[in-house]
């Protein structure tokens, strides 16, 4: 039950709902609206579509989403490994973003944007979204790693099926460069899952790869 499920999360929670809104910026565009306006509808309307298809999957297949979210919390040295890896992805993203631009530039999330065009409520939409992608992320982890447990930590079915449902999809979204970073990021995020038995440590990982 749990291979259909994991596919089924992955196509309709990812791949659906990027393509809606993908539809979504398309109609606001028709419509004549600002690039960071049509950003944001399609932000909404993803964050919400998102959910709502996680909610109905959680209720059919019994695997709760706040186990994608924050239970259980981290605890002893799971709060020790949390503040490791964070320190840890703090210093790669640095040096990365170094070899990128020649100097350090913090994401902050792309505030900066939204302050730009005065429109900062548009930066809650954002935030929603990506906290939406990387819960979508932890659910599909957890969904896969039960579909096939003969793989064990680090490298786990979990593990696997994000990089090739998530990370490797960059090649045609981005290019080869963000697809191989992005490999190294869901091994990151989600060995970080397995030592400190929380989901809320990808979470934590993936925001600070977004602000700094």
């Amino acid at each position: 039950m749990f291979k259909k499920v994991a596919l089924l999360a992955w196509g309709l929670a990812f791949v659906l709902t990027e393509i809606i809104g993908i539809a979504a910026l398309y109609l606001a565009h028709i419509l004549g609206m600002t690039s960071i306006l049509g950003g944001s509808i399609a932000d909404i309307t993803i964050t919400i579509v998102r959910f709502l298809i996680l909610i109905y999957i959680a209720s059919s297949c019994r695997v709760s989403l706040s186990h994608a979210i924050y239970k259980p919390l981290p605890r002893g040295i799971g709060i020790i490994t949390v503040s490791m890896m964070t320190s840890c992805v703090v210093v790669l993203d640095y040096f990365i973003t170094i070899m990128s631009y020649g100097r350090y530039i913090p994401q902050l999330l792309g505030v900066e944007h939204f302050i730009k065009h005065g429109l900062l409520w548009a930066f809650l939409p954002k935030i929603g979204y990506y906290f939406s992608e990387i819960t979508v992320m932890n659910y599909m982890y957890i969904l896969a790693k039960r579909a096939w447990p003969t793989l064990k930590p680090p490298i786990t079915a979990g593990i696997m099926f994000l990089i090739l449902g998530w990370a490797i999809p960059h090649i045609i979204t981005k290019n080869i460069v963000v697809a191989l970073y992005a490999i190294v990021l869901v091994i990151i995020f989600h060995a970080g899952y397995e030592y400190s038995k929380s989901p809320l440590t990808p979470i934590v990982l993936w925001f600070t790869i977004l602000t700094v």
